[in-house]
């Protein structure tokens, strides 16, 4: 199908089209226009700018070799934590991100090992510079074998903002349209129903009840702890592509 490129110098507008139709059908963004276009500069847009990926090696921890006072075959609990980086952060500590583990999408507080009552968990965040893990664990009867994991995470750029002076431009290290609002060096973040790399909802993923806790992410995947007595079942999410 024909795609038509369409730029305005006076007025900065840019937009591209899936059909060939006259432009003026989309000089003003219309419910039922929307499906035609890829691009137009009068809309909003968020993008991930940065994609860090980085494999961890989580060491042994082992459970405590003496007898709690509740008998010989329960032990006494241990716990700690250590913080390890994934990578750089060019944005800033206050930017959004989506964590991908074992291919689901894992919020803060995963657990990404369980032996008995010994449980790890993880969280994710952001300082100035870089982006980090977070690890907590605790150990009772069992001890947790070391184990290598591999973390994706996506930081997202909020809405991008028209800058500069040319509606359009071309050169050797790329593409801008839009008064900067499209550019090649970004990566947008598109609705993908077949494929998508992660999933983004507006609705709650967790609940408590009974003493316990239930998790389930936005792209569908849950876990809970084994005095959760609520019926939690997540919501309808929307999938995106990076």
């Amino acid at each position: 199908m024909t795609k038509t490129l369409y730029a305005d110098g006076s007025s900065g507008r840019v937009f591209i089209y899936n059909n060939a139709s006259p432009p003026s059908e989309y000089d003003s963004v219309s419910g039922a226009k929307l499906s035609d276009l890829h691009f137009h500069s009068d809309l909003s847009y968020i993008g991930s700018t940065e994609i860090v990926q980085a494999s961890i090696n989580h060491p042994q921890r082992t459970r405590d070799s003496e007898s709690s006072k509740f008998g010989s075959d329960t032990y006494k609990p241990r716990t700690g934590t250590s913080d390890y980086r994934l990578g750089p952060n060019n944005l800033n500590a206050t930017s959004l991100f989506v964590v991908v583990y074992n291919g689901y999408q894992a919020p803060s507080g995963t657990r990404i090992q369980q032996r008995g009552e010994s449980i790890r968990l993880v969280s994710v965040y952001l300082t100035s510079s870089e982006v980090r893990l977070h690890e907590t664990w605790s150990t009772f009867d069992n001890t947790l074998y070391a184990t290598t994991q591999t973390y994706t995470v996506y930081i997202i750029r909020k809405l991008f903002n028209k800058s500069g002076t040319a509606a359009i431009q071309v050169n050797p290290s790329g593409f801008t349209a839009g008064y900067g609002k499209l550019d090649t060096a970004y990566k947008y973040i598109r609705r993908s129903d077949a494929s998508p790399t992660f999933y983004v909802s507006p609705y709650k993923t967790a609940d408590v009840r009974g003493g316990g806790y239930k998790v389930v992410t936005a792209d569908g995947s849950s876990y809970q702890s084994n005095t959760y007595t609520g019926s939690f079942s997540g919501a309808s999410s929307t999938g995106v592509k990076v």
